[in-house]
């Protein structure tokens, strides 16, 4: 996809006089999930239809409570809007070891969906013996049992079985990958995060100055829950992978005292960096471990880009930088090297 988007062998522009173009393509993988580790979920319904879900799942911007939350809708056939995510608390949410290695929908989103698909059967089971009719005639549908033609609300069934006070179905869903101990660390990967990247340079062989023109950059999510968050991480990722690229780095003096620890000093890309053209392709393949073949996202796009610049250097001016930043020195000492 990222070779066709860019352009890779197509006829092109080289650059003239001391400005160089050049063309760079990776693949990066990871593996993702974390090590062996046990997720569980509780999801509850009120008599009125609502959701809560408990998990200890930690929202730091990733959009994972949303994502989960949407899970749980898809499961129980309701709008999402109906589904409130529980305040965490680790006297009585469920157990989570952590948010970490792109887990929340790949390992803790499996926990979630049992836990909803508990719930259902739960609700259909009592429904069933109300109804007086086989459970496998029913279905729930936004809040309400389905039995053919006919339509019966929840509330009421509840109210006449369990009175004023109504009740609350409960469901706990749990999910760990099995251990294995012919693989590293005793657990097998949950799955594999894969980046490609393809970037097109500029390159002034008289300065050193490398400008990333053009950069495409593509994950596979397996399948998108949220496909808005999921686009905004690549995004994200791939111009970290290109900060890494290009201008992060510490910095120390003689005396070994950092000197860009703040945020003022330490460079990351700004938005006079941007590429002309920058473009993420979200790629939804399908077979992934977590709900409707979901993988981990935002990782992905990471991968590729150091080694798609590099590439593309190499491509642009014939020399080969092996160590991270790329800076005009860098350059300019490589192409010295290079000069019989």
């Amino acid at each position: 996809v990222v070779c066709r988007e860019i352009g890779y062998h197509a006829p092109r522009d080289r650059g003239t006089g001391s400005v160089k173009k050049g063309i760079g393509i990776a693949v990066g993988c990871k593996d993702g999930g974390g090590v062996n580790k046990p997720a569980s979920a509780r999801v509850k319904m009120t008599t009125t239809g609502e959701v809560i879900l408990a998990c200890g799942t930690v929202e730091i911007g990733q959009g994972a409570h949303t994502a989960l939350s949407l899970i749980v809708a898809e499961t129980l056939s309701i709008p999402v809007e109906r589904v409130r995510f529980a305040p965490i608390d680790t006297d009585s949410t469920p157990f989570d070891q952590g948010t970490n290695a792109s887990s929340g929908v790949a390992v803790m989103g499996r926990a979630v969906q049992r836990a909803a698909q508990a719930l259902k059967a739960q609700v259909l089971a009592f429904a069933a013996e109300q109804l007086r009719v086989p459970v496998g005639e029913l279905r729930f549908d936004d809040g309400a049992i389905l039995h053919g033609d006919n339509r019966h609300p929840l509330a009421p069934l509840v109210m006449r079985e369990f009175g004023g006070t109504g009740f609350e179905f409960s469901a706990d869903g749990f999910y760990k990958p099995t251990i294995d101990p012919r693989a590293p660390l005793d657990a097998q990967c949950v799955f594999w995060e894969i980046g490609w990247g393809a970037v097109e340079v500029e390159i002034d062989t008289e300065t050193g100055r490398l400008e990333v023109t053009r950069l495409i950059a593509s994950g596979d999510t397996g399948r998108s829950i949220n496909p808005l968050v999921c686009r905004g991480q690549e995004d994200g990722a791939a111009l970290m992978g290109m900060g890494q690229a290009l201008f992060e780095r510490l910095i120390y003096d003689e005396s070994g005292t950092l000197l860009n620890a703040d945020p003022l000093s330490y460079r990351v890309p700004l938005a006079e960096d941007l590429p002309h053209e920058f473009r993420t392709i979200t790629q939804e393949q399908g077979h992934g471990p977590g709900p409707f073949g979901a993988k981990g996202a935002g990782e992905a796009t990471i991968l590729p880009m150091a080694s798609a610049i590099a590439n593309a250097i190499h491509d642009a001016i014939g020399v080969r930088l092996q160590r991270l930043p790329f800076t005009p020195v860098d350059i300019l000492a490589a192409l010295k090297a290079k000069s019989p």
